[in-house]
């Protein structure tokens, strides 16, 4: 499964150029726009915030580590990581597409209480949960389009 979200218009692009993954009649008439599922899993950046949680594991159990900073450090370079990530690996050329995976990663990090600034008096988890659910069912709803 390719992850850049599949739109009509894509593939009626796809379809005008012949050139790409659909370049005979029969991948066009077989190809169809992501649905509503299709780009929920598309749009939520799994396996980033899955090795972002790794690391921040990783770096907890070093002795007298300030904590704090790494988990920023490493916040903020997973962020430069999951842009190139999905531009380069997973080839996905849609700025929208990209943005939405980029607010969902830092939504899971507010949900998992990955960075300290999170664990401050003010912080509840049930915060990050409540944010995290809406966005996650709005964001589907959204079909990223090319610029």
């Amino acid at each position: 499964m390719a992850r850049e979200v599949l739109s009509l218009k894509d593939i009626q692009r796809l379809k005008a150029s012949r050139k790409g993954p659909l370049s005979t009649d029969a991948d066009v008439a077989t190809t169809k726009k992501d649905e509503y599922l299709d780009r929920l899993l598309k749009y939520i950046p799994a396996e980033v915030v899955a090795v972002y949680l790794l690391v921040l594991e990783l770096f907890s159990k070093v002795p007298e580590t300030n904590l704090g900073t790494v988990q920023w450090i490493v916040f903020i370079l997973f962020c430069f990581i999951l842009v190139w990530y999905c531009w380069k690996i997973l080839k996905i050329k849609k700025i929208q597409q990209i943005a939405i995976s980029f607010i969902a990663f830092i939504i899971w990090v507010f949900t998992l209480q990955g960075l300290s600034v999170f664990q401050a008096e003010w912080y509840q988890p049930v915060y990050g949960e409540i944010i995290l659910v809406i966005f996650t069912f709005l964001a589907a709803i959204w079909t990223a389009e090319k610029s």
